[in-house]
């Protein structure tokens, strides 16, 4: 009998993740996935099951890998606009340096998946809540700390750098202009900072977007 042919579980899942990150939910077959990974069909539904639990198990790869990366800066010792300008410019090189302009596995399965899929929908629900979280909280502590404009509400800033977060993976898969991504959130943190005769940096940051343009 000829013995089953082993693999590594975890590089298979990444080439998975990447599979799917490029072609999406519906045009990836489970040959493609088998072939990429370069296991047989039924090594492939020995370790995985089907195509649903790959792609489960991908997803939470992904947000793992790639969102973990990017939520890090919420956990960074800087003022909450600082953390911010940051996260934002990270996402915006992480979308450019990709060649494929692949955008983001989690919004692209909003868009293709979640509509038919209720378990999935949970999983991106979740996870754009803890972003919006976070944004709130960075509000709060930036406006108690006056960095950010106390007039603005949190809860609906923290929702609109969801939607500018979001829109940006989007709009890259289209126009991965620098430029543009850049444009299109200069505005959001001139609204962020405090008004202009509050701080000197924030005459300075005024100043840096005005030349910007």
């Amino acid at each position: 009998m000829a013995r089953p042919r082993q693999f590594d579980e975890q590089v298979a899942l990444e080439v998975a993740m990447n599979r799917f990150w490029e072609h999406g939910y519906e045009r990836t077959t489970v040959r493609d996935l088998s072939d990429q990974m370069g296991v047989t069909l039924s090594s492939f539904f020995n370790a995985f099951g089907d195509k649903r639990s790959v792609f489960e198990r991908a997803l939470q790869l992904y947000i793992l890998e790639v969102v973990g990366s990017l939520t890090a800066h919420f956990d960074e010792d800087a003022p909450p606009l600082a953390i911010l300008e940051r996260f934002f410019a990270d996402l915006i090189d992480k979308s450019l340096e990709d060649p494929d302009n692949k955008g983001c596995l989690l919004v692209n399965s909003a868009v293709e998946v979640v509509p038919h899929d209720a378990a999935f929908r949970d999983v991106v629900v979740q996870m754009m809540a803890r972003f919006e979280k976070s944004f709130e909280k960075l509000v709060r502590r930036g406006q108690r700390q006056g960095t950010v404009n106390v007039a603005l509400s949190p809860k609906e800033m923290a929702k609109l750098l969801l939607a500018l977060m979001v829109s940006l993976r989007l709009l890259v898969r289209a126009r991965p202009e620098r430029a543009l991504l850049e444009g299109a959130i200069r505005p959001v943190f001139m609204l962020l900072a405090p008004p202009i005769s509050n701080t000197k940096s924030s005459s300075k940051r005024l100043r840096n977007s005005i030349a910007g343009d």
